[in-house]
């Protein structure tokens, strides 16, 4: 194959190169690999060694692939894999272009927005192009491309997370041989949220003026992954087709291609399509992990749940409650005995003979109720009687059988089918059916494990599930379907979190026990409902796509067709209204209907008075109720189908029944018509800012009901609902981008003349009470107390929010959190402050400029470095040398690894306390990140000595993500509860807790190994070392002797005990310095050691006046012999002999002692 520049590559040439690439990493290439008799090496050192190519060759790795594939050798990655690293399927790709000014919106708030003339409209229910221009001022209805009202179809529908965006500016096109139009790429990114909806000034804040009338209000939260604009290069125009509209396919594949020839953006790519792949597969899982939810949903499932946790925090299940279901909280007690008689004792998945027969007596025991719990569970009578006879029997004929299997059975890390079978396998002989078996070992499950098993009884079960799913539960002893019932169980235990304190599977099975009294009494409320239900007011149901009208509070539409006859409603009747799956406000018709102009055309208008509900009502918890008989009343245009799904009509006709039912649920009532609630009582608001001029003590600010141009402010109730003494907060929209002072009404709506106009206005000033630094968006808009306010649902969408006074309360708190990012200056390690210094150790001129160059380029790259070489070298005290010069004696720590080394001694693990309880205490990694028990973070270095002394794998477990720069959560939990989290550097707006630990993004590690260990010891993990860079401390060149001089050589040692003796009271001996090179040369040919092993011997004889009196054997057995272990025979011999040549060992002592010492019969001369 012939390269661009004329080269000739044959299959001959690539095998030659692969011969002299060198097996061992580092490779320059890492993850892609050219494959030869099923052998990898990576695709760069294997180019770089063709023959014919240069060493400074620059050609891009997918290029080098394709060369390798053409002349039919196999590519890959590590792992022989022919596949790229991407793991999972990316999302479609698409183009997404956008007018001028648009770009740096986009780009600074990682986000794209699309709208045309008319289309104000949320479009989240409007599925096809028809209910687009039905509800929108659009017009076109086909179904091309360029439609505007089918590429918001395409945008707000069949757009996914996941996907990929390819912004463009204009379009490109192929013009006969050649391509023609301008259309360049300035980023490509990955769609990371769901369609939204709303107004372009509320969701920038503010706009440039040469957009600021746009009607882009149809957004979507992206990744711009891939910043072409900002790159050298600038943007990008391809030679590919992209339309001139805005949404639409794009040949991806061909860009990608294109790029990687042109700029070699792999990195880039690969990371584009890892972040596509992983959101992808985190939507399939997501809606994987909703379909059985859906099924059992189709039935009702919510409505029952309510019920259950109503009756359950009523006392509804304790013994001798007045409530329609029986006692079930013995359950409790039960599974108490049980804990405290035997499973905090004993180990449950390693039982011994005589722990089963202890087991078997405490499962018998009868607690709180008058009977033995498993023959209870399994039905009572006979059958279950005769199960549980036969299982105690069987257990304590074969106890030592019994505890393995039972051992097993309760083990929740291995597979729960398997586990099942083996219990069916050993207790077969039970004379009973398979379905009470199944029942037995479900029903020891559930009290050994509550959070995790749920109890089997066929016939509860088969009517539980057909009454709320479309799964038939079938008789007999069948694991797969136990797992499968398990598991949709499991989902029922989460809809109960947060709802009743520690649910678990005992609360499930009582749920299921008695969904029959619970449904009865849902079919009671219904009737009460109906026959409570108001007989002189009309109710209807609206559903609203335009927030305008809900915040305006009126309702139009363009004619009188049935879906949106706005003539029927008469003053009096009650609207309630619908929107983001849920009602959030209930309306009183103030006046009849009359028609007005609107956009160039006559319309319906009818005014209302409007009640937001404290707390939105989501649709699936009234649909159950709605669609009865006794509420429903065969009402026509009713607003659910027999599906439970709401009809495409925008008003929908209520039975009186229904309307007082949704009262209810909402927990509200009837507005008056046309006046305005003045209860008396302080309210609270949120106000956004962007000028500054009155924040200061005393320093008022007016706030209009309309801006300069006479459109009135969108949530005017909260103006209206302003009174003089109310409290509010004040949020910066730009700059700070947080709460940043308190104020108070001084006068509730008035008329007066804004700042910058010449006409009265009406509004409400605030007066400036106190500045803070309180609260930023992102931790109102994450904080689980405000996800439900007004305030987080409308994304701040207002210029004036009302907040109640438990929202007021919270946003002062979030300003008082104490943040990682505060003590982010102490935490810094700037990169001038990173020392490395010889110090008290001695290493040849270049040999030292070259090690504290790659030491200190690792360590302001971000990498943790690992020295290694042989011993003596000096790698340890070089590493704490470094720490001690960067970030002082105090904050590092040295540790020496071990091969007992777990995750427990790394990371942490629980511990028994002085009061007997296990509270989590962090290991010698974790440890170096928290100051004090209040988890005040720091940032101490570590160094850990001769690493590859531990299992790697095993000793670092979950570290491995943190290393990488991610955040992890470990199965362990603080004394409060909290799960032990590590959080990686870009977390530092996040609370400083103490089941927190926050690395700093300049913490570092340096380790050592010794060379002469590598082989003997734990070998570390290819996924371990990616994260260090690796440097060489190695020995000085020591010369050759030459015509019987050494005076090189005894210069080189000379050198050394320079510096020995200038940190020492090593005396300068230079009548030694020849001698001891000799023996550091000798023994160097056989096995390499450090200059710190010959610092040993020469402090032994410095001391000895000449060579004649100096005991040289006696350094040379206690410190050189242990480096000598793994030479062979005749290595030791040679070693020995020459080291007898340059000693004077008269008494044969060298030889006598390494004998013994190496267990080999070694002899003079016979290494020859």
């Amino acid at each position: 194959m012939e390269l661009d520049d004329g080269t000739v590559i044959t299959r001959t040439d690539v095998i030659e190169g692969f011969k002299n690439t060198k097996d061992e990493p580092p490779y320059e290439s890492h993850s892609k690999r050219v494959y030869v008799d099923g052998k990898g090496k990576g695709v760069k050192d294997v180019f770089r060694n063709l023959p014919g190519i240069s060493d400074d060759a620059n050609l891009h790795t997918h290029r080098i692939e394709d060369l390798f594939e053409t002349l039919g050798f196999e590519t890959g990655t590590d792992d022989g894999s022919t596949d790229l690293s991407i793991t999972g399927d990316i999302g479609q790709v698409w183009h997404f272009g956008f007018n001028d000014g648009w770009w740096e919106l986009f780009k600074e708030n990682k986000c794209v927005s699309i709208g045309f003339s008319g289309a104000n409209t949320d479009l989240s229910e409007l599925t096809d192009v028809d209910a687009i221009v039905s509800n929108s001022g659009l017009e076109d209805d086909s179904n091309h491309p360029r439609n505007p009202a089918e590429q918001l179809r395409k945008f707000a529908h069949d757009v996914q997370i996941g996907d990929i965006l390819v912004i463009k500016d204009g379009q490109r096109f192929e013009d006969g041989d050649s391509w023609a139009g301008g259309a360049e790429i300035p980023a490509i990114g990955v769609v990371t949220g769901e369609y939204q909806y709303s107004q372009a000034e509320d969701w920038y804040n503010s706009l440039p003026a040469e957009i600021a009338a746009t009607e882009n209000h149809h957004h979507r939260r992206v990744d711009w992954v891939i910043d072409l604009e900002s790159s050298e290069e600038g943007r990008f125009q391809p030679n590919a087709l992209i339309q001139q509209w805005t949404i639409d396919d794009i040949d991806y594949e061909n860009i990608k291609r294109q790029l990687l020839d042109a700029r070699g953006f792999e990195a880039e790519f690969e990371e584009l399509e890892q972040r596509s792949a992983a959101l992808v597969e985190r939507r399939s899982e997501q809606i994987d992990s909703r379909r059985f939810d859906d099924v059992i949903e189709f039935g009702g499932i919510d409505a029952l749940i309510d019920r259950f946790v109503d009756v359950w925090r009523a006392g509804g299940y304790e013994e001798d409650a007045e409530s329609p279901v029986g006692w079930e909280t013995w359950k409790w007690d039960y599974q108490k005995h049980l804990q405290e008689e035997f499973l905090s004792n004993h180990e449950i998945t390693n039982l011994s003979p005589d722990d089963v027969e202890e087991l078997t007596e405490v499962l018998d025991e009868k607690v709180s109720l008058n009977t033995r719990v498993p023959v209870y569970m399994l039905g009572g009578g006979a059958n279950g009687g005769i199960a549980w006879r036969d299982f105690k029997e069987i257990s304590r004929e074969d106890p030592g059988e019994a505890a393995k299997t039972l051992s097993f059975f309760f083990d929740t890390t291995e597979d729960i089918e398997e586990r099942l079978e083996a219990f069916r396998e050993f207790y077969s002989e039970i004379d009973t059916g398979p379905g009470s078996l199944l029942a037995l070992a479900a029903c020891l499950l559930m009290f050994v494990h509550p959070a995790q098993y749920i109890h089997y009884k066929w016939t509860q079960m088969r009517e539980f599930f057909a009454e709320f799913s479309e799964y038939t539960v079938s008789q007999g002893f069948d694991s797969d379907q136990y797992r499968e019932l398990n598991q949709a169980c499991e989902r029922l235990r989460e809809r109960l979190e947060g709802r009743v304190e520690e649910p678990s599977m005992l609360h499930v099975q009582s749920m299921i026990w008695s969904w029959g009294d619970l449904m009865s009494e849902t079919d009671v409320k219904a009737e009460e409902f109906r026959e409570a239900a108001p007989d002189d007011v009309a109710f209807y149901w609206v559903n609203q796509t335009h927030t305008e009208e809900l915040e305006k509070e009126y309702l139009r539409s363009q004619d009188t067709k049935w879906q949106r006859d706005l003539t029927v409603l008469e003053p009096g009747d009650v609207v309630f209204h619908y929107t983001d799956q849920a009602l959030q406000a209930v309306s009183t018709v103030v006046n009849k209907p009359y028609r007005d102009e609107y956009e160039g055309g006559q319309q319906y208008f009818v005014e209302l008075s409007t009640e937001w509900f404290d707390t939105p009502v989501p649709r699936d918890t009234v649909t159950e109720v709605l669609q009865k008989p006794e509420i429903r009343q065969e009402q026509s245009r009713y607003p659910i189908d027999k599906n439970g799904g709401v009809i495409q009509a925008y008003l929908c006709h209520l039975t009186p029944a229904a309307g007082a039912f949704l009262l209810d649920v909402a927990d509200a009532s009837i507005p008056d018509r046309g006046e305005r609630r003045d209860d008396g009582e302080k309210r609270y608001f949120w106000v956004n800012a962007a000028n500054t001029g009155w924040h200061e003590e005393g320093g008022e600010a007016f706030y209009a009901l309309e801006s300069s141009d006479g459109t009135e402010r969108r949530n005017q109730e909260a103006y209206e609902q302003a009174r003089s003494g109310d409290e509010g907060l004040v949020y910066r929209v730009s700059t700070a981008k947080q709460v940043i002072g308190r104020v108070r009404v001084v006068e509730g709506l008035h008329e007066e003349v804004p700042e910058g106009r010449d006409e009265t206005a009406e509004g409400i000033t605030f007066q400036w009470e106190e500045s803070l630094d309180g609260a930023q968006w992102c931790d109102v808009m994450s904080d689980p107390e405000l996800t439900d306010s007004k305030l987080v649902t409308s994304d701040n969408s207002y210029y004036i929010t009302e907040l109640d006074k438990r929202e007021y309360n919270r946003i002062l708190e979030l300003g008082e959190i104490t943040r990682f990012e505060k003590y982010e200056e102490e935490l810094t390690v700037p990169a001038s402050e990173i020392t490395v210094e010889q110090g008290n150790l001695h290493f040849q001129r270049r040999e030292w400029e070259r090690l504290q160059s790659r030491i200190e380029k690792a360590l302001m790259n971000g990498n943790h470095v690992l020295l290694f070489g042989p011993p003596g070298t000096g790698k340890t005290k070089l590493a704490r040398q470094i720490c001690e010069a960067t970030v002082g004696a105090k904050n590092y720590e040295l540790v020496t690894a071990s091969a007992d080394w777990s995750t427990f001694d790394t990371v942490g693990g629980y511990q028994t306390t002085t009061q007997n309880t296990l509270e989590f205490e962090p290991g010698v990694v974790l440890d170096r990140f928290q100051r004090n028990e209040d988890g005040m973070p720091a940032n101490e270095w570590l160094v850990i000595d001769e690493l590859n002394r531990a299992d790697i794998d095993k000793a670092f477990g979950s570290m491995f993500s943190a290393l990488t720069g991610e955040s992890v959560t470990l199965p362990f939990d603080g004394s409060d509860g909290s799960p032990i989290q590590i959080l990686d550097a870009s977390r530092s707006h996040e609370e400083v807790k103490a089941n927190r630990f926050y690395i700093p993004e300049d913490w570092r590690m340096l380790a050592t190994i010794n060379t002469l260990d590598k082989t003997s010891l734990y070998e570390m993990s290819y996924a371990f070392m990616r994260r260090w860079a690796f440097v060489p401390v190695g020995i000085p060149n020591l010369p050759d002797r030459e015509d019987g001089d050494d005076s090189e050589l005894e210069s080189l040692v000379a050198d050394y005990v320079a510096v020995w003796a200038a940190n020492g009271e090593v005396p300068e001996a230079d009548h030694h310095y020849e001698t001891v090179g000799r023996i550091w040369r000798a023994v160097n040919e056989q096995r390499a050691i450090g200059p710190a092993i010959v610092e040993d011997i020469y402090e032994h004889v410095a001391a000895a006046s000449s060579m004649e009196t100096a005991d040289y054997v006696s350094p040379i057995i206690m410190y050189v012999f242990p480096q000598l272990e793994g030479l062979r025979r005749n290595e030791l011999e040679q070693l020995i002999g020459a080291l007898e040549v340059i000693v004077d060992d008269e008494t044969g002592e060298l030889w006598t002692v390494a004998r013994d010492f190496f267990q080999v019969d070694l002899q003079p001369g016979g290494g020859e």
